[in-house]
């Protein structure tokens, strides 16, 4: 089956279910959206799910790879004192995966039970606090757009080798400067940033211009974990795809996208 879904999600800790309850009216239209995904996997019957985080554990130029035959998560440190994760790993693709790329890309493995927030955030909005679906948490790095592009591509030729249905979920922030209550306060990169974003996503040669993005701007804007976008990107180019965003919503000065790319 390989690689058959694709999903560019926010990881706003405001949005687990039990902190949401606290205020509702804080991204509804995202809630919504991110429902339409956890939809879409269900519907594919994933085995497994990378998860692209910006939140894990980061080296300066290499990729890296939570390894563990099980996960746990909670949101403690948000104030949510009741929900618990538990998801699976797939040991047996993580480590094809490693042997496959750590000879072509600076690949690291560590091996941590507790998930970061970003990747718990997009498991129990898209998987639910127990899930059969394995997950593979997948680190950033600081090395270019362009590296983290070709990472992607890597890391869709292993998924293509297994027969699982595997997906990815990218997650990551827009612009953290959109307006006054942004944490850095409000930068006129901000708004042009997210709009160049969201224009260029749909487009064919969108993933182009992406990579071309003057850095001036994107700097400015403060996105969070904008590269995780590229693995994605990386992991779709070689596909016939459909990308369509569901929603764009702004909440503290930041912007969340939610997207799907269907082939």
């Amino acid at each position: 089956m390989s690689f058959v879904f694709a999903a560019l999600t926010p990881h706003n800790p405001v949005l687990v279910p039990a902190l949401a309850a606290v205020d509702e009216a804080v991204l509804p239209k995202t809630r919504s959206a991110l429902s339409l995904v956890a939809n879409h996997i269900a519907a594919h019957e994933l085995d497994t799910l990378f998860v692209i985080t910006p939140h894990a554990e980061q080296l300066p130029a290499a990729f890296g790879l939570n390894l563990c035959p099980q996960y746990s998560g909670n949101f403690v440190q948000f104030g949510d004192l009741a929900t618990s994760l538990s998801v699976p790993g797939d040991m047996h693709l993580a480590y094809k995966t490693r042997e496959y790329i750590e000879t072509k890309k600076p690949f690291s493995v560590f091996s941590q039970e507790l998930l970061d927030y970003g990747t718990a955030v997009v498991v129990v909005t898209l998987l639910g606090t127990s899930s059969a679906c394995a997950v593979i948490p997948i680190s950033i790095s600081g090395a270019s757009i362009q590296e983290h592009y070709e990472f992607g591509m890597l890391l869709r030729k292993q998924a293509d080798m297994t027969s699982r249905k595997v997906g990815v979920v990218a997650t990551t922030h827009l612009s953290h400067r959109l307006d006054a209550s942004s944490p850095s306060g409000a930068h006129a990169a901000g708004s042009e940033f997210d709009s160049r974003v969201q224009q260029h996503l749909v487009q064919k040669t969108g993933a182009k211009k992406l990579l071309d993005l003057d850095e001036r701007l994107v700097a400015n804007a403060q996105p969070c974990g904008f590269p995780a976008l590229f693995v994605l990107l990386g992991m779709i180019s070689q596909i016939n795809h459909k990308p369509s965003i569901i929603d764009y919503e702004v909440a503290f000065g930041i912007g969340h996208i939610t997207a799907l790319f269907d082939w």
